[in-house]
């Protein structure tokens, strides 16, 4: 039974994403890819450099290419964010949005006669 588990796990386990607002993370096997905003993306093989100091991007340029594709077909998998960033940029000191408008992307209702259309 834990073989069966362990083995489901690593499965589940082989690719590692993250999405931030600062940065695109995507670790498959040794290989992690790194996209940060406005930047070239960089690819790195931590079997090799734990530290990730070595872009090896520019070198493997169709590994770059796969992690990439693999990372935007995942993202366009999941749902948009259901809240509003609050930051200095968009809301006043105690919480008041500078900008209340809801753009129809994020309400719920238009989402959802969206889904069921």
């Amino acid at each position: 039974m834990l073989s069966a588990l362990d083995d489901a796990i690593g499965r589940v386990m082989d690719k590692v994403r993250e999405h931030s607002m600062e940065e695109d993370t995507l670790r498959e096997g040794n290989w992690k890819l790194v996209k940060s905003r406005g930047k070239s993306a960089m690819l790195f093989d931590l079997s090799n450099d734990i530290g990730e100091q070595k872009d090896l991007a520019k070198t493997n340029p169709k590994l770059l290419r796969k992690l990439q594709t693999d990372f935007s077909s995942w993202e366009k998998q999941m749902e948009s964010p259901r809240w509003i960033r609050q930051d200095r940029n968009n809301a006043e000191v105690g919480g008041q949005l500078k900008n209340a408008k809801i753009s129809s992307a994020q309400d719920p209702d238009a989402r959802l006669e969206r889904l069921f259309k």
